[in-house]
């Protein structure tokens, strides 16, 4: 009884923090750490890609001419750079919700208005091995989702802006597959159990970010869709971890960075 009652209590806070103001708001840290640490003059892009794969910072530093922010976190630099005449920011956000949800919602407070960002999941069906997950919505089994207002219902992407993804995977024949992904907070906690309730509710894949970055997005009303890269295949079988020298080039960390910017580039 104390147990549900304590559930309850957690219920009705994230329910008001639904509508209620933050006391500890992104902005203030901006200001702060502009204030602290050798403020940089710039204008923040309004395209914003979120991509978790540090290597991609050696690849963009070669192949564009780029502005690197560093006031907020020396770790996860913003690169700034433009093509065809469009400028952009980059980023590689930490693993997990919390990370990623903390530094969406202070990337969309620097001026970020359309978000894409790509990751990696595990599948279900061996099928989807050689295919990008283009999540429709993702259920959420992580915690930050619901101080952002979420309640038990999917989180979904914008739809324009996954169509958008979808007509660039058809153009450059990039093979993939739409459907629901599950957000966990615990990788190494996947039980048959909770296995077979994930795959109930109809998920194609688990991640550890999709949820949380399709809220904080919704809380400020900015535009955000992504797609998944494969790593791995839990069944009631086993877990069977994909080796990322095996994948398909079309797969590489780089030429997922150029779909990106194309798909960007055209929306």
């Amino acid at each position: 009884m104390d147990r549900e009652k304590g559930l309850c209590r957690t219920r009705g806070l994230l329910l008001r923090n639904k509508t209620g103001q933050s006391l500890t708001p992104s902005s203030q840290r901006i200001d702060f750490r502009r204030r602290t640490h050798s403020p940089q003059e710039f204008d923040f892009p309004g395209y914003c890609l979120m991509g978790f794969s540090r290597n991609l910072y050696g690849y963009i530093r070669q192949r564009y001419a780029v502005r690197k922010i560093t006031f907020m976190n020396p770790q996860h630099p913003y690169y700034l750079f433009s093509k065809d005449g469009r400028e952009f920011a980059f980023i590689c956000p930490g693993v997990g919700a919390p990370a990623a949800g903390m530094l969406l919602d202070e990337t969309i407070r620097l001026g970020a208005g359309v978000i894409l960002f790509w990751g990696t999941a595990g599948i279900f069906d061996r099928n989807l091995k050689d295919c990008l997950i283009l999540p429709k919505d993702a259920v959420s089994g992580e915690g930050t989702s619901r101080y952002y207002g979420m309640d038990e219902s999917p989180c979904r992407p914008d739809p324009e802006l996954t169509a958008r993804m979808e007509s660039c995977f058809r153009k450059n024949r990039f093979p993939y597959a739409e459907g629901r992904v599950f957000t966990t907070d615990a990788p190494y906690r996947q039980t048959r159990e909770s296995l077979m309730d994930i795959k109930n509710r109809d998920c194609i894949a688990v991640d550890m970010e999709a949820s949380a970055l399709f809220s904080v997005a919704a809380f400020y009303r900015k535009r955000i869709a992504g797609f998944l890269l494969p790593s791995d295949r839990v069944s009631e079988d086993g877990w069977e971890i994909h080796d990322p020298a095996h994948r398909p080039p079309m797969f590489r960390s780089t030429r997922l960075f150029e779909l990106a910017v194309d798909i960007l580039s055209g929306f």
